[in-house]
C-alpha cells in the first residue's frame, strides 16, 4: 500500500517539475498561427499580381499561376517559346517570389503562333505609312544633292578659274561633288532622325581607313606620286621620253600610272611611283636635239679637206640648223683609217630627228665618194715590186634628189586616237610646252 502511494507521489512531483517547461512551450507556440496566415496572404497577393500582369499580355493570357511559400509554379500555354521565357522573367522579378517553376508549354496552334507576327507586321506597316512623307522628302533632298553635284562637276569654266592644271581641276571637281553629296546625306539623315548613325559610320570609316592604308600602301604611293607629277609636269602629252629602260611617247598621266606608246606602237603602263623616283630622259622638252655619226677615212686623206667637205654637206642639207652650227671632231687614229665624228642640230618642231640623221649620213658618204675620199675597212698591206697601176676613175655621183625630212607624226596620230577612245582621265596640262 505504501509502495503504491510512493509511486503516486513521485509522478506528481515530476509533473510539477515539468509544468513550467510545458507552459513556456505553449506560450512560444502561440504566434505560429499568425505567421502562417501572413505567408498565405503574401502568396495570395503575389499570385493575384502575376495573374493580373499576365492578363495584360496577350501572349501570356493562357498562363496559370500558383504560389506557395514564395515558390511560383507556372503552368498552361504561352503563344511562343519567347513568351514562355518572358513569363518566367516576370515571375522571378516579382517581389515575394523566391523560386520559379516554369511548366508553361509553347502553343502549337497556327493561329496563335501567327497572331504576334501579324500584329508586328501591321505595326511596322502603320509606322512606315506614318513615316512615308518624311522618307519621300529625304529621298528628294538626296536626289537634288546628287543632281547638283553632277551639274557642278560639269562646269569646266568654274574650275579653270582656280587652276590650269588638269589634276587640280579633277581633284577640285571631286571635292565639290563629295561636299555636296555629304551635305545632302546629312540633311537626309537629319530629316529621318537617324543622325546618330553618322558618328558610328565615321568611327568605323576611320578604323577602316587605317587598315586599308596599310593594305594598299603601293596604291597610295602611286596616287601621291601622280599628284606630284601632275603638279610638277615633267613631261607633256606626246613628249618623247625614256624612263628607266622604257622609251616612247607620253599618252597620258592618270592618278596611278603613266602610259607610254613605244616607237613600235605598243602601250607601256608605268607605276607613277617608279616614274617619280626613276631616271627620266625627255627628248622633246628642248626642241633642239643634236645628232652625231662617225666615219672612218683613209690615213692618207687630208683631214682638213674631209672636215670642210663634210661640214659643207651638212650646212646645205635641209633640217640641219645653222645655229648651233654643225661640228667635226677627230676621234681616233687607227692602223688603216682615221675615225672622225660629225655633229649637227635638228629643230624637232620642223624636222624629224631620225630622218635628218639618216639623210646626213647618206649625203656625207655620197660627197666623200664623189670627192674620191676613201673610207677603207681594216686591211693588211702587201708590197710587190710590180709597177703601180693607175687608179680607175670614179664615176660621177648622181644628182641628189630632195629628201623628205619633215616631222613624222604617224605615232602622234595614233596617240591622239587612243586618247580620244580611252575613258581614262588625262592629268597632263595641255598648256605645257611640248
Amino acid at each position: 500500500m505504501y509502495r503504491g502511494l510512493e509511486k503516486t507521489l513521485v509522478i506528481a512531483l515530476l509533473s510539477l517539475a515539468a509544468l513550467p517547461g510545458w507552459v513556456a512551450a505553449r506560450q512560444a507556440a502561440q504566434p505560429e498561427a499568425p505567421a502562417v496566415q501572413v505567408l498565405q496572404q503574401q502568396d495570395t497577393e503575389v499570385r493575384a499580381r502575376l495573374e493580373w500582369t499576365f492578363s495584360q499580355i496577350e501572349e501570356l493570357a493562357g498562363v496559370q499561376v500558383e504560389v506557395t511559400g514564395g515558390v511560383a509554379r507556372l503552368a498552361g500555354e504561352a503563344a511562343s517559346w519567347e513568351a514562355r521565357e518572358l513569363a518566367e522573367q516576370i515571375a522571378s522579378r516579382t517581389p515575394g517570389v523566391i523560386l520559379v517553376e516554369n511548366r508553361v508549354a509553347a502553343s502549337r496552334e497556327v493561329e496563335t503562333r501567327l497572331a504576334p507576327a501579324i500584329e508586328k507586321a501591321e505595326q511596322y506597316f502603320r509606322e512606315f505609312v506614318a513615316t512615308l512623307p518624311l522618307l519621300l522628302l529625304a529621298l528628294l533632298v538626296l536626289g537634288v544633292a546628287l543632281l547638283a553635284s553632277r551639274l557642278a562637276a560639269r562646269s569646266e569654266r568654274l574650275f579653270r578659274g582656280f587652276s590650269a592644271n588638269p589634276f587640280v581641276q579633277v581633284r577640285l571637281r571631286q571635292l565639290l561633288q563629295l561636299a555636296i553629296v555629304l551635305a545632302g546625306l546629312l540633311l537626309t539623315l537629319e530629316i529621318l532622325g537617324i543622325t546618330a548613325i553618322v558618328g558610328a559610320v565615321l568611327g568605323t570609316a576611320g578604323i577602316a581607313g587605317i587598315v586599308l592604308g596599310f593594305a594598299f600602301k603601293d596604291i597610295v604611293e602611286n596616287y601621291l606620286a601622280g599628284l606630284l607629277l601632275s603638279l610638277r609636269q615633267p613631261f607633256a602629252a606626246n613628249d618623247h621620253v625614256r624612263i628607266g629602260e622604257h622609251e616612247g611617247k607620253v599618252v597620258r598621266l592618270t592618278a596611278r600610272e603613266t602610259i607610254l606608246m613605244t616607237l613600235d606602237g605598243n602601250h607601256v603602263r608605268l607605276p607613277n611611283s617608279s616614274v617619280f623616283t626613276g631616271v627620266m630622259l625627255n627628248f622633246t622638252r628642248n626642241p633642239r636635239r643634236r645628232f652625231q655619226f662617225s666615219v672612218g677615212v683613209g690615213v692618207a686623206e687630208d683631214l682638213t679637206r674631209v672636215q670642210e667637205l663634210g661640214l659643207a654637206t651638212l650646212r646645205e642639207m635641209p633640217g640641219v640648223l645653222d645655229a648651233p652650227a654643225p661640228g667635226f671632231l677627230i676621234q681616233n687614229l687607227g692602223d688603216s683609217n682615221v675615225g672622225v665624228l660629225f655633229l649637227g642640230w635638228v629643230d624637232q618642231r620642223q624636222a624629224d630627228f631620225g630622218k635628218v640623221r639618216s639623210e646626213a649620213i647618206r649625203l656625207v658618204k655620197a660627197a666623200f665618194d664623189g670627192a674620191g675620199i676613201s673610207m677603207p675597212e681594216p686591211t693588211y698591206v702587201v708590197r710587190t715590186e710590180a709597177a703601180p697601176a693607175e687608179a680607175p676613175e670614179r664615176a660621177p655621183a648622181p644628182a641628189e634628189k630632195a629628201v623628205d625630212v619633215s616631222v613624222d607624226d604617224s605615232l602622234d596620230r595614233q596617240i591622239e586616237e587612243d586618247r580620244q577612245a580611252s575613258p581614262e582621265d588625262n592629268l597632263l596640262d595641255p598648256s605645257a610646252v611640248e
